[in-house]
């Protein structure tokens, strides 16, 4: 979303690029895509992943030998006290996002 985000405000104001992302949120993604569990966006991660093995099967391989976890770094699916946060492979914190209060 940052990117999209970005590119508004690179076209259009701040208040146009926000009702641009609000219309996208609420008319494209189902409401569990951005739920506490953030449902949709693993199921998207999950679709992601099946059709790579069966479409890239050399992708696939790369990317789990490279990093065993890395749909994680499709969307954000870590929640920790009100932040998002990804994490390598060792487990370190990649990094975090604040969510504004």
């Amino acid at each position: 979303m940052n990117f999209l985000a970005a590119t508004a405000l690179l076209v259009v104001g701040p208040e146009d690029a926000f009702w641009l992302l609000v219309a996208l949120t609420e008319g494209y993604f189902h409401e569990s895509y951005f739920d506490e569990s953030l449902s949709g966006a693993q199921a998207d991660q999950e679709v992601l992943k099946e059709l790579l093995e069966q479409k890239v099967p050399a992708l696939t391989k790369h990317l789990e030998m490279t990093s065993p976890r890395w749909t994680d770094h499709c969307t954000p699916t870590h929640r920790l006290d009100g932040a998002l946060a990804t994490s390598d492979r060792t487990g370190r914190k990649c990094h975090q996002t604040r969510r504004a209060s």
